[in-house]
């Protein structure tokens, strides 16, 4: 009898692994009981590749699926339709995370990818739109519902689709079982509301929909005489095995906590011989037992985390540690073989293969470019830049039914856009300016309305996100009150260019998108709009820009400028300048100029250090590696990944 106490709760599929790999056991006769399904997607992982057969006998949960997540994205997407002059449109981030979750890969994916690349900067995406780039079994299915009934059949409809795809590429049982299961439970349902003449709302209908699914689950049947087998413990009884692995022997776990929450008193339970708490629990101590009576060997697993609710080993391990104290009983503390190596290891992405091919895509020619972010990015940590821009692992960006931060910069450009868009290539006045003053209330109050359909920006939290946004407004337009007459050259203006790094390397491509362009007396302003605190160099301190990321605001509109200054003819670096209204500048005013671009000397400076960082990013002989400043760390997406929040971080 084998003992293993392990320190993490995960780690307990290290174990069984490491088990596996050096018994040499008869896969014939052996089996993992797991107490907790939960667990089995994990163990289905661990188990080596050269194992062999194996078979799974589990009444496994359809809540552990994501058929359940799969139903309430597309729940969310229909709920968040809103409709303009008589057109749907949907939020652009809901809708493609139900076009592309996992259970519609089957289909034609083909078209979405490419209905997401032509709409990927587009906040909402049109029912017609969409309907030109996907199947008409789904488009059909993405409409605006008068009834929860058309509602389900919809839902209905989808899945029926899906399942005939599983079938036509002839897919695994576990998820047409799933399909099936909740097909039959969703009509189920939309019996009961029918016959019962039911009246619901959207959220009435979720709770109920969890509910049900929740206490569902899919029959998962094997050959139980051949490979190793994967069981739960009811599924284990009256079979014999010789080598007996059980994964999460704690305590709550092995034997399950049991739910005593009954409007029967047990007095009545025990006169009229019900099934009472402790029937269960002997049930499954002999069901644990029975086990034990054929096997030769016999493997507890169990975590000692102080994190988990379960952390103490089972009742049935303590017994067998009493009674069998004196009869080989090995107790085995696990350690990680790979710490070690970990921890004497950096995370490190060879700039080679894909990743090479990836990067040259950014060169003339190619179909990428760098941006002001994705330079910054490299600045900061070259292994977040590899992350996010070689290898596309970033998160993208998503739009909420209500204000986040995440989207409030974006609301302030797109009002800002709105109030100038009539005046793009004419000249600015203090009376118009004045007047888009006078009427901020009711040009945010329609953005607003057309942004959040469904929800009502006149009370709660909205009431206080106005206000923000017509402050930040307002205090931009007075600015500009105070500097006007101008003339707005371009909003929102994209520019590409290419930049010559050297003979080895040629030219990179180059692009930005910049806030507004505005002219007056000849002299020509770069502006950026930021909702966070900025800081610009003094000119004596120009140096910073370069040897630290204070100033990524300050590189970025360089960098805008360059690009600009390459994409326009007859232009003279000397009328041109780069400015950012900073919306949290406090006494100084919001907003920020910056002349320094006009010094050739700095504007020289400039460009050589973009080739420096330029000629790293190719040099094949220096990977991707994660930043030593673990400051720059603070907000990445990334820093489980690379370890930096662990105790295996060397930096």
């Amino acid at each position: 009898i084998y003992l293993y106490n392990v320190a993490s709760e995960s780690g307990q599929v290290n174990v069984l692994n490491d088990i596996l790999s050096q018994n040499n056991m008869d896969n014939s006769g052996s089996v993992v009981i797991l107490p907790d399904t939960d667990k089995l997607i994990p163990v289905l992982n661990s188990i080596p590749d050269n194992y062999g057969k194996f078979n799974i006998t589990i009444n496994y949960p359809v809540s552990l699926t994501s058929i359940k997540e799969f139903i309430f994205e597309y729940l969310d997407l229909t709920n968040s339709i809103r409709v303009i002059n008589d057109e749907i449109f949907f939020p652009n981030n809901k809708l493609f995370r139900f076009l592309l979750h996992p259970y519609l890969k089957f289909t034609d994916t083909t078209k979405f990818y490419k209905l997401k690349n032509d709409t990927d900067e587009i906040h909402s995406v049109s029912l017609n739109t969409i309907t030109s780039y996907i199947d008409k079994n789904i488009s059909d299915q993405l409409k605006e519902f008068k009834s929860l009934e058309s509602l389900s059949e919809s839902i209905i409809n989808i899945l029926q689709l899906i399942f005939e795809s599983l079938i036509e590429y002839e897919q695994n049982d576990i998820e047409s079982s799933t399909l099936i299961k909740v097909i039959d439970n969703l009509n189920y349902i939309q019996t009961i509301i029918k016959n019962a003449d039911i009246t619901l709302d959207l959220e009435s209908y979720k709770i109920l929909l969890n509910e049900v699914l929740s206490n569902e689950s899919i029959s998962l049947k094997g050959d139980p005489l051949t490979g190793l087998q994967i069981m739960g413990l009811y599924e284990s009884r009256a079979i014999d095995f010789e080598n007996v692995i059980i994964i999460n022997a704690n305590e709550g776990i092995l034997p399950p906590a049991v739910n005593n929450n009954s409007i029967i008193p047990m007095n009545l339970k025990r006169f009229y011989k019900m099934t009472l708490p402790e029937d269960l629990t002997k049930n499954f101590a002999y069901m644990f037992y029975r086990l034990l009576i054929y096997a030769k060997n016999l493997y507890l697993i169990y975590s000692s985390d102080i994190s988990s609710d379960s952390k103490e080993e089972s009742r049935y391990i303590k017994q067998l540690e009493y009674e069998l104290k004196d009869s080989g009983l090995k107790k085995i503390n696990f350690n990680f073989n790979d710490t070690e190596k970990l921890k004497s290891k950096n995370i490190e992405i060879k700039k080679e293969g894909d990743v090479l091919k990836t990067l040259e895509l950014y060169k003339s020619g190619g179909k990428n470019s760098f941006s002001a972010s994705s330079i910054n990015n490299y600045r900061e940590c070259s292994l977040r830049f590899c992350f996010d821009y070689v290898m596309r692992l970033n998160i993208p960006e998503e739009l909420t039914l209500e204000i986040d931060p995440a989207t409030f910069g974006t609301h302030i450009h797109n009002l800002m856009l709105n109030i100038y868009n009539e005046k793009s290539g004419k000249t600015v006045d203090k009376n118009f300016i004045q007047n888009k003053i006078n009427e901020l209330d009711k040009i945010i109050n329609n953005f607003l309305e057309s942004e959040y359909a469904n929800n009502d920006i006149y009370k709660g939290k909205f009431i206080l996100q106005k206000k923000m946004l017509y402050d930040y407004c307002n205090l931009i337009l007075k600015t500009d009150y105070d500097y006007a007459p101008f003339k707005i050259l371009h909003l929102e203006k994209s520019f590409k260019t290419e930049f010559f790094v050297n003979d080895e390397i040629g030219s990179v491509n180059l692009k930005a998108k910049i806030d507004r362009i505005d002219e007056k007396n000849g002299m020509i302003r770069i502006l950026d709009y930021k909702t966070g605190e900025i800081k610009f160099c003094n000119a004596d301190k120009y140096e910073k820009l370069f040897d630290t990321n204070e100033h990524n605001a300050q590189f970025q509109l360089y960098l805008y400028a360059l690009i600009f200054n390459n994409s326009i003819t007859n232009l003279k670096p000397e009328n041109l300048i780069t400015g950012a209204y900073s919306l949290r500048s406090g006494d100084n005013g919001i907003f920020l100029a910056d002349e320094s671009y006009n010094d050739n000397e700095m504007k020289v400076r400039f460009e050589n250090y973009l080739r420096e960082k330029f000629v790293e990013i190719y040099d094949v002989t220096k990977p991707f590696v994660k930043t030593e400043k673990k400051e720059n760390c603070k907000y990445c997406n990334y820093i489980d990944n690379c370890l930096r929040n662990s105790s295996l971080d060397e930096n």
